[in-house]
C-alpha cells in the first residue's frame, strides 16, 4: 500500500544469473518510453491514446528487482481471447496453436530437415481460413482510459 492510500502491484524478478538479459529488458523499456513519446506528436494516435504500456521497475538488489504489475492494461491475448469468444463461442481458444504445434510434430516425424516457408504459409493460411472466425467490423473489449493531452500536436482535431 503506498503513502497515497492505493495498492500497487509488482512482482518480484531474480536476475542474478541473466544479467544480460536485464540490461536488454532495460533498453527494451527505454525504447517503448521512447515510441511513447513519438506517439504523442502524431495527432490520430494522441486523439485515440494509444501507448505502450511501460512498468516501472525497482532494483531491490543486484540479483532482483520489482516490476509493476498493472492490472488495468489489455494484453493482445485478452483480445484474442475475447475475439474468439464474442465471434465462435464454441472455438477453443487454443485450437491455432495445437494446430500449429501438431503440424510441426508431424513434419518432425516425417524426418523432413528443417520447415521450409512454404509449409509455414500453409499452416498460417490453413488456420487462417479453417479455424479462426473471420474477421468482423465489432469493436473490442475497452476499457475507460483518460482524455489525451495533445500537447505536441498542431491544428484541430
Amino acid at each position: 500500500r503506498g503513502s497515497n492510500g492505493k495498492v500497487y502491484s509488482y512482482l518480484m524478478v531474480n536476475t542474478s544469473s541473466h544479467v544480460k538479459q536485464a540490461r536488454s529488458e532495460e533498453r527494451f523499456l527505454q525504447l517503448l518510453r521512447m515510441f511513447n513519446k513519438s506517439l504523442v506528436l502524431r495527432k490520430e494516435s494522441c486523439r485515440r491514446n494509444l501507448q505502450w504500456s511501460v512498468p516501472k521497475v525497482v532494483a531491490v538488489a543486484p540479483g532482483s528487482r520489482l516490476i509493476e504489475d498493472n492490472t488495468s492494461n489489455i494484453t493482445l491475448l485478452e483480445v484474442y481471447s475475447w475475439w474468439c469468444k464474442n465471434r465462435t463461442p464454441e472455438m477453443d481458444v487454443d485450437a491455432p496453436i495445437a494446430y500449429y504445434y501438431d503440424r510441426l510434430g508431424q513434419n518432425a516425424r516425417e524426418r523432413r530437415v528443417g520447415t521450409e516457408p512454404y509449409r509455414l504459409n500453409r499452416i498460417y493460411h490453413y488456420i487462417q481460413s479453417n479455424i479462426l472466425p473471420p474477421p468482423s467490423s465489432s469493436t473490442g473489449p475497452r476499457r475507460p482510459t483518460p482524455t489525451p493531452s495533445c500537447s505536441g500536436t498542431s491544428g484541430t482535431r
